[in-house]
């Protein structure tokens, strides 16, 4: 009897010795693979050591290097093939910069920009490397490097069709830049030398919109009112609704839904039965993306805050719920291509820059700012239920994770709730019509902060 038991013993142990060498050398290989560099990769599969399964060693590197890096080996096996065509080995380069820049490398996207740069000063394609550059910096946040770049391709290239373009971004760097005055300067100039350009009117808001930021609301409104008043004209709803919003003028044209302050926050389970849901106003009335025509399958959504977080509700009637698509359980991956709520957040108003949350029926996780995903990682939470013939969505999401503090009563923000069908019959719907396109922040409705309810 003591025999057996000491050999138990030592077999458990002897178990437990085998787990933790094996996963240390799992963890190893998984911390050499994810930082291994994919100009080392070729040389290491050159390199194994004789009686070493290459087999093996090439699945365990496609298990753990992201597929990114997989693609800039690609482009670099391009590059070795055809390093005599410099238009091929140019936009090998590009290729590989643009690959870095969505994966958050930006300093990695800004080497490969300047040593294109370095290596073919007088090459044609040199215009596309200041474009991307421009775009690089422009996610660092790197104005100034913006300005002089946009300057050197204005100066370098006066009749390309993107010299427009150019000189707007660098108005714009100005106003990101939070120098107001500048920018509307710039506005102002650039409407003077291009008096029919098609963004009339939404630079006439702009420059109305930075009037009012810096408290100049007799300007803002002479900008606001400069605005063309027609029917259908995206701009001018704007400009009547923030003219509205900070004069008291006119009247809304927008939607607008409004958010309660609540003491006693919800539970967030996904089953929507607390009383802060069954108290507030409902929002409704979810149109086709593409068609502002209601849904077969609307959704119902309601909005409360505390001092930290906002909340938000939907209740997404579907009576086909067995044909539910729920298959992307990681985070920040293809979580559209499933049934799915997305919301947009324009905190700051400004109709350019908005936060973008993504949740599925599992509650798997896509958020990202300004399109960037791999940028922004925030800590929100998210609990999902499913009915005989509806689904829940119900979200948490921290004031500071969006770099803001509480919402004063009566501030406003940019607002869109959208909805991916795929039970069925797909349905791609919002709450305030986009035109084709959930990306347009200046189609979203208003979100109004109230402390109490009306």
């Amino acid at each position: 009897m003591r025999k057996n038991r000491r050999d138990n013993f030592l077999l458990i142990l002897s178990i437990i010795i085998l787990a933790l060498l094996l996963s240390r050398v799992d963890l190893r290989l998984r911390k050499y693979c994810t930082n291994i560099s994919p100009e080392r990769t070729d040389k290491v599969l050159k390199a194994i050591e004789p009686g070493w399964d290459k087999t093996l060693w090439e699945q365990a590197h496609k298990l753990f290097i992201p597929k990114w890096r997989e693609e800039i080996l690609d482009q670099k096996r391009i590059i070795r093939k055809d390093k005599d065509v410099p238009d091929k080995v140019i936009n090998a380069y590009l290729k590989i910069a643009q690959i870095y820049g969505k994966n958050g490398k930006y300093g990695r996207a800004e080497e490969v920009c300047t040593q294109i740069l370095k290596d073919y000063p007088l090459h044609p394609l040199r215009k596309k490397v200041y474009l991307r550059l421009a775009s690089v910096y422009e996610k660092e946040e790197n104005f100034a490097e913006v300005r002089r770049i946009n300057e050197l391709f204005v100066r370098e290239f006066p009749d390309d069709s993107e010299v427009v373009k150019a000189e707007l971004d660098t108005i714009i760097s100005y106003e990101k830049e939070g120098n107001y005055q500048k920018a509307i300067g710039g506005y102002q100039d650039f409407l003077e030398k291009y008096p029919k350009t098609k963004q009339r009117d939404y630079l006439c808001f702009k420059i109305a919109l930075l009037y009012v930021r810096l408290g100049q609301l007799d300007k803002a409104t002479e900008f606001y009112q400069n605005v063309t008043w027609s029917e259908g004209n995206i701009w001018a709803g704007i400009a009547g609704t923030e003219l509205w919003l900070s004069t008291g003028k006119g009247t809304p044209k927008k939607k607008a839904a409004y958010a309660f302050k609540v003491n006693t926050p919800p539970r967030i389970d996904g089953r929507l039965t607390e009383p802060a849901w069954q108290e507030t106003d409902k929002v409704i009335g979810f149109v086709d993306y593409k068609k502002n025509t209601l849904v077969s399958q609307q959704t119902i959504a309601s909005l409360v805050y505390d001092q930290d977080n906002l909340y938000i509700a939907l209740n997404c009637l579907e009576p086909n719920i067995s044909g539910l698509v729920a298959k992307c359980g990681k985070h920040d991956k293809n979580v559209w291509g499933d049934d799915s709520i997305e919301v947009f957040l324009d905190t700051n108003r400004d109709y350019s820059t908005y936060f973008h949350l993504i949740t599925n029926p599992l509650g798997t996780q896509y958020d990202s700012y300004k399109k960037d995903a791999a940028g922004w990682n925030p800590r929100w939470r998210v609990a999902t239920a499913i009915g005989k013939k509806h689904w829940n969505v119900e979200i948490a999401i921290p004031f500071e994770e969006l770099n803001i503090s509480m919402p004063q009563p009566g501030e406003v923000w940019g607002l869109n709730l959208n909805r991916a069908r795929r039970a069925g019959e797909i349905e791609i719907s919002g709450w305030s019509f986009v035109d084709g396109s959930n990306h347009r922040p200046e189609r979203f409705g208003y979100l109004v902060f109230r402390y109490c309810q009306k």
